[in-house]
């Protein structure tokens, strides 16, 4: 994939299978779609801002041989699709693994919640380890914050939501392997940091 639908045609694989099975019985995850497009424009908006300030810093950029000329913001329309696109991904994960492999509704127990905050603690500390590289410390210090956040509150969903996540790599892995030209390909979004 060597042209200017290379991120896109990224977003289109990312997205067929999840979009078609999104009919399918008996999740029918299409049901939920007014919630996701709700949920997903106030979280969207969050990163979208934090892609627009990374950009501008030059923290990452994007291949212009790699994506449709079209820019809203300073972005390319592929990265602006990418803050719908993989949330969606992301979301029927969660759902099937709820439906099919989690199916409680159990709040974690006080061990697994002082593990996770413990993790969450740790993964803040390297965040601060790591301040003078803008990218490494403000993600690993957001994501620190979120789970000893979310693990605190011991949420019914957090079982589902934990293997959720350790699914998503799978995809996360090989999808932004490609991003990065990680696979032998040229990279689409280049990281200073």
């Amino acid at each position: 994939m060597d042209s200017h639908y290379t991120y896109a045609a990224i977003l289109a694989g990312s997205l067929s299978i999840p979009l078609i099975a999104s009919f399918l019985k008996p999740l029918v995850f299409s049901k939920n779609w007014r919630a996701f497009g709700a949920s997903t424009l106030l979280v969207g908006a969050f990163f979208i801002a934090w892609d627009i300030l990374f950009t501008q810093w030059r923290v990452w950029g994007f291949n212009e041989a790699k994506h449709f000329s079209v820019k809203l913001m300073g972005l390319p329309l592929e990265e602006i699709l990418f803050f719908f696109v993989v949330p969606f991904c992301c979301l029927f994960i969660y759902e099937n693994v709820y439906v099919y492999i989690v199916k409680s509704r159990e709040r974690i127990s006080t061990s697994t919640m002082w593990s996770l905050i413990s993790i969450g603690v740790g993964l803040f500390l390297i965040g601060i380890a790591h301040w003078g590289r803008l990218y490494t410390a403000s993600t690993f210090l957001l994501a620190g914050g979120t789970l000893i956040g979310i693990s605190a509150t011991r949420a019914h969903w957090l079982p589902a939501y934990m293997a959720a996540y350790l699914f998503s790599n799978i995809p996360f892995i090989l999808v932004n392997g490609i991003l990065t030209g990680s696979f032998g390909l040229e990279e689409v979004v280049w990281y200073n940091d």
